[in-house]
């Protein structure tokens, strides 16, 4: 698949997933459907952009949680990203909320510098500086990008984590 092809499914092609738990770890089992890629995104990161305050954001994106209502009910749900679960070979993976918790209290304690922020590379760097162990860099990236959309900041280059970093690297070698 070409990148153009990439765009093209991410802009124009339904997208839907399945979230067994809430937040808390309640029973939803249910689908959320959105007309496309780009839909999600506008309405996921419009739920931080929204948050009436910077505490709330931080704590709100430090965890990622954020809302979504299917056939009119709302859901306060985690990121996939963040969301604890046991892999196929037995490890836990996610981010346990103790983690989540040590990151937002540091955040919340550099406000004033996040609100001083003017690109994202600025943002990433604070959040990268608040990290504790078990917060990686996908997580990382993922609260930065949803204090950035609070502030109505985009990132001016591509990021690439783990798994995608890795193929990229593995491809450049190739050349």
């Amino acid at each position: 698949m070409t990148l153009e092809e990439l765009i093209k499914k991410y802009k124009t092609e339904n997208y839907k997933f399945w979230k067994y738990r809430d937040k808390d770890g309640k029973s939803i089992d249910t689908h959320f459907l959105f007309e496309t890629h780009t839909d999600y995104l506008h309405k996921y990161l419009s739920f931080y952009k929204e948050l009436p305050n910077m505490t709330e954001l931080i704590i709100h994106a430090a965890d990622g949680i954020f809302k979504l209502t299917n056939n009119g009910i709302e859901y306060f749900i985690r990121h996939n990203h963040q969301e604890v679960f046991i892999d196929k070979e037995g490890n836990q993976r996610g981010v346990p909320f103790e983690v989540s918790k040590q990151v937002r209290y540091i955040l919340i304690n550099r406000i004033n510098d996040i609100l001083k922020a003017r690109t994202f590379d600025d943002i990433y760097q604070i959040v990268n500086e608040c990290k504790v162990k078990g917060f990686g860099e996908l997580s990382i990236y993922d609260t930065s990008m949803r204090i950035a959309s609070h502030l109505n900041i985009e990132p001016d280059k591509v990021y690439l984590h783990a798994g995608a970093r890795k193929g990229m690297e593995i491809l450049e070698e190739r050349r």
